[in-house]
């Protein structure tokens, strides 16, 4: 008896609700003398208001503004009412009633939660617009795609049915939407990491000039993506100081003056010193035979005359030693002092000889740590930067 109570309840909810819409409509039709729509949702069942139901709602309105936007249709009048059997949706516009019917027949045969929206048109008299003024066909069941009204009054199936239809359309639409949301944000992610390392690239091995402009649109065009891509990575790059953001005059690379240049490799001393110290203090032997083979390699190098191999192997070490710092505050510093100072390189390692040289301090530097001497290490390990240093001056005299 209860049961038979509650859905007597919510039928005379139902059918209040549609006395209500239907004078709403009249009031709207009389105050603003246009085509009105009147947007409500398919759903069977006693549950008209859920979440989902209101999602889906909140998706067709929006669609349904986009579209009048796009086709720059004047709105003369919008509102949404909430109400415990479902929201419902009105907009008066300047468009003649078979056009506006048209529209929202597009978008429930084509969106993916189109079959279950129920647009109504009218126009100025309050005369309904049918899809049988358009000559189309009825609209076809949730569930098997014969004529919606047939089926209801057969009741082919039951609420039941219909219901977990509606929430499974509703639902896979919303997990759709996420997935969608997550692949752009993580192309999106993609793109501006692979612009980032492109240009950081550039910009260390001297492609892209200190002082140079770093146009955004042209950067775009080159790398195949658009703006926004490169403005992520050009804010990353700002903070790797390798470029500078003028206010009112864009992005630049960054330049690094003589003062500026003395300072890095003052603290870079300090650091690779200490850095090398602590590796010689804590060295497996796994990690010695690594260091053991980048050397080995750059003696295969220096046999065959190839000096470009050894800038990649020069760069190799350091690499090497960065992973090995176990002190995370040092590493962090250290990597911040190599990331201005590795476009460096290709000038201080200018000369063939001066590859060597710097060949033979790390063949050095490796040897104290394979003997286990701290002091030693530190020592050879500064002198090498302090030399690094007079290669780079002698080169930019000579440049």
């Amino acid at each position: 008896m209860k049961d038979m109570n509650s859905d007597f309840k919510i039928l005379m909810e139902i059918l209040d609700a549609r006395e209500a819409r239907a004078n709403r409509q009249k009031e709207l039709l009389k105050k603003y003398p246009y085509t009105l729509i009147s947007f409500t949702l398919n759903t069977p069942g006693a549950i008209k208001n859920s979440n989902l139901y209101s999602k889906i709602h909140k998706v067709g309105m929006d669609y349904l503004l986009a579209e009048l936007l796009e086709m720059n249709i004047t709105i003369v009048h919008i509102e949404t009412i909430d109400k415990s059997t479902g929201k419902e949706g009105f907009i008066s516009l300047d468009i003649e009633a078979l056009k506006a019917k048209k529209m929202v027949v597009n978008i429930e045969d084509t969106h993916y939660l189109g079959r279950l929206f129920d647009f109504d048109v009218f126009d100025s008299n309050y005369n309904q617009i049918n899809r049988s003024c358009l000559k189309l066909k009825p609209r076809k069941c949730l569930i098997c795609d014969e004529d919606a009204l047939n089926c209801i009054r057969l009741k082919n199936h039951s609420y039941g049915e219909l219901v977990s239809k509606v929430e499974e359309i509703g639902t896979s639409y919303f997990k759709l939407m996420e997935e969608n949301k997550a692949n752009k944000l993580k192309s999106k992610v993609s793109m501006s990491n692979t612009a980032y390392l492109k240009l950081k690239e550039d910009i260390l091995n001297n492609k892209l000039k200190p002082g140079e402009k770093l146009v955004e649109e042209n950067l775009a065009e080159e790398l195949c993506v658009s703006r926004t891509p490169i403005r992520e990575a050009l804010k990353q790059l700002d903070k790797d100081g390798l470029v500078t953001y003028y206010p009112r005059r864009g992005s630049y690379v960054s330049e690094i003056s003589i003062n500026d240049l003395q300072e890095l490799y003052d603290v870079r001393e300090v650091l690779e010193g200490l850095a090398i110290k602590h590796i010689c203090m804590n060295i497996g032997t796994q990690n010695i035979k690594l260091l053991e083979d980048i050397v080995k390699n750059m003696d295969e190098a220096i046999d065959t005359g190839d000096f470009e191999k050894m800038k990649l192997l020069h760069k190799e070490w350091t690499d090497a030693t960065l992973l090995l710092t176990k002190n995370n505050l040092l590493k962090n510093y250290l990597i911040a002092v190599t990331k201005n100072l590795v476009r460096l390189r290709k000038i201080s390692l200018h000369e063939p000889e001066q590859s060597i040289e710097a060949y033979k301090e790390t063949k050095d530097i490796l040897n104290a740590i394979v003997k286990n001497n701290p002091e030693e290490s530190e020592r050879l390990a500064r002198l090498h930067v302090k030399n690094a240093r007079k290669r780079f001056e002698k080169n930019l005299i000579d440049l």
